[in-house]
């Protein structure tokens, strides 16, 4: 039996709000310079020496709905790790997540990579108006808490996780 035609077209318009939405939604998460992104990490490519950074793809965070900006780290054009950025300057809203994040592949470990992306990738941030950075880690992360020791970071508290048996150390960058 064939719909009438009042159904067909509140069909027809559930479709078309459905691809509005979705739209905007996808619009959102797409780097823009609309979104403050300049014309230097629009085109995805910061480099200084032998180290680039490649801005791979933004993706939503849902517990503080911020865009995370994820970053791929290359050294003499191989692939050595990943830097992300929260885009979140509420650091309540971020308490155990923080800020940014790095993997540095093992092979490329005590190169101080993770150290010179972050002041590499520091005008980024204060274009998207974050003043200070917090950098979360676990107590046992050598690497991390070495790292923030380099970067002078000011150690803030232990916090333990509500719902976990961990703990994250915080500390605050805040050297630009």
């Amino acid at each position: 039996m064939q719909k009438n035609w009042y159904v067909q077209i509140n069909d027809i318009i559930k479709k078309v709000n459905f691809k509005i939405k979705m739209t905007k939604c996808i619009a959102k998460t797409l780097p823009s310079k609309e979104q403050g992104i300049s014309s230097q990490y629009h085109s995805g490519n910061v480099s200084q020496g032998n180290i680039s950074v490649t801005l791979n793809s933004i993706r939503r965070d849902s517990k503080s709905d911020s865009n995370w900006f994820l970053f791929k780290i290359l050294v003499d054009g191989k692939d050595v790790g990943e830097f992300t950025i929260l885009d979140e300057s509420n650091l309540d809203k971020i308490a155990y997540q923080g800020n940014i994040g790095a993997e540095v592949y093992p092979a490329f470990n005590g190169n101080r990579v993770a150290e010179k992306v972050l002041y590499m990738l520091l005008p980024f941030c204060k274009e998207r108006g974050l003043s200070k950075l917090m950098i979360t880690t676990d107590p046992d992360n050598e690497a991390i808490i070495k790292t923030c020791s380099n970067l002078s970071a000011k150690y803030l508290d232990t916090l333990k996780a509500d719902n976990e048996n961990t703990e994250k150390l915080r500390y605050i960058f805040s050297g630009f």
